[in-house]
């Protein structure tokens, strides 16, 4: 795609009618990268109300990206079973107006993004849960979706209110003595916003200023916490 101060070239393009399948299909050799000791990111990205969790989280009866990966991760560590073992652990937070907030253990603090040398980019104190099936992801994913800050506009009854970003940290153990440890960041954005459109006032509209601000000046892919650059 070319425009008169640049061009951008993408990987695919799936028309407003592709199946979640379909939609998985793009993102997975991101999730088998993962699997392979790579770091990952999937990012949802857009204006409010265009679909960005649906996409992520899906229903019960058509699965979202998040499961179709849960279920991928945990069907390559039942094939590998026999090489090696494995550890997966799990991370839920939410980026709301600046602040970051636990979604596995919320409370009203406020958590600080720190760096280190070793570690890299990481946020401190964020609870991780270990988990050992796909049922427990997911309800890590309920668990954290109902702390999370939604409200109401003119253009979507359900508005995320705050950037959330899971993490799904694999390590690997072979029976050598081996280890490789790497990551799975979903990150589901808070969606644009024209406040003409949507109508916000008062509390909304200070966190659609947040919002935007935010979704305009995004940090560099490197400063995702635990992750390296988005795939």
């Amino acid at each position: 795609v070319e425009t008169a101060a640049s061009s951008h070239t993408f990987d695919g393009v799936l028309p407003p009618h592709a199946s979640q399948e379909e939609t998985y299909a793009q993102v997975s050799p991101i999730v088998e990268a993962v699997l392979q000791g790579y770091n990952g990111t999937v990012l949802a990205y857009g204006q409010t109300g265009s679909g960005k969790t649906h996409s992520v989280t899906g229903t019960a009866r058509d699965p979202g990206i998040l499961q179709r990966a849960v279920r991928h991760i945990f069907e390559w560590i039942r094939s590998d079973a026999g090489a090696a073992t494995h550890r997966l652990t799990c991370s839920y937070l939410e980026i709301y107006k600046e602040n970051v907030r636990d979604l596995l253990e919320p409370s009203d603090a406020s958590l600080s993004v720190r760096e280190s040398g070793k570690r890299g980019v990481f946020v401190d104190g964020l609870s991780q849960a270990q988990v050992t099936k796909e049922e427990e992801v997911l309800r890590c994913l309920e668990t954290g979706g109902s702390s999370r800050r939604v409200g109401a506009t003119q253009m979507n009854a359900q508005s995320s209110r705050s950037h959330a970003l899971l993490t799904l940290t694999l390590e690997r153990k072979g029976a050598d003595g081996s280890v490789r440890v790497s990551r799975l960041n979903v990150a589901d954005l808070a969606g644009s916003e024209k406040v003409s459109r949507t109508g916000a006032a008062g509390e909304t509209l200070e966190e659609a200023k947040g919002i935007n601000a935010s979704l305009s000046a995004p940090p560099p892919p490197s400063a995702l916490p635990a992750a390296a650059a988005p795939a």
